[in-house]
């Protein structure tokens, strides 16, 4: 089974999918459906910004990422836009395209102006999130 698809079309909160019984999947997804998906998103890109910042010689997406004490140091620098790039391809299995790239390096500015010690790596988490959240990532 999909993990996404057919298992976690039940709440995530307290519910053991084979524990009660769901063997087959549901015939429409249940209100909780968004939910979990945002969850199993969120745990997937915490988990990879994790890795990546943790051990930079051996990252995945945020490869070789200008840093400075939590902070990139000129969102303009290349490897930002091959970061994004590489996620896209990772997630979507295509290029990002320049728009994109643009909204996701001012999605970092965003996140600058809300305060806190790691922007670098929220701004990882944030961006994964909002590339595997798309209708095209979801549903195509």
């Amino acid at each position: 089974y999909s993990c996404v698809g057919d298992i976690h079309t039940v709440s995530l909160l307290g519910v053991e999918p084979y524990g009660l019984g769901f063997y087959e999947p549901l015939k429409e997804t249940a209100v909780t459906t968004p939910i979990a998906v945002e969850r199993v998103v969120v745990s997937a890109c915490s988990t990879r910004a994790e890795r990546d910042f943790d051990d930079p010689g051996s990252a995945v997406i945020f490869v070789d990422l200008p840093l400075s004490g939590g902070h990139i140091q000129s969102i303009s620098d290349p490897s930002v836009a091959n970061a994004i790039d590489t996620l896209y391809k990772r997630g979507l299995a295509r290029r990002a395209t320049a728009e994109e790239i643009s909204h996701l390096s001012e999605l970092y500015n965003d996140i600058v102006a809300l305060g806190g010690d790691e922007p670098a790596r929220s701004w990882a988490i944030g961006a994964c999130f909002a590339v595997l959240t798309t209708v095209e990532s979801l549903f195509y």
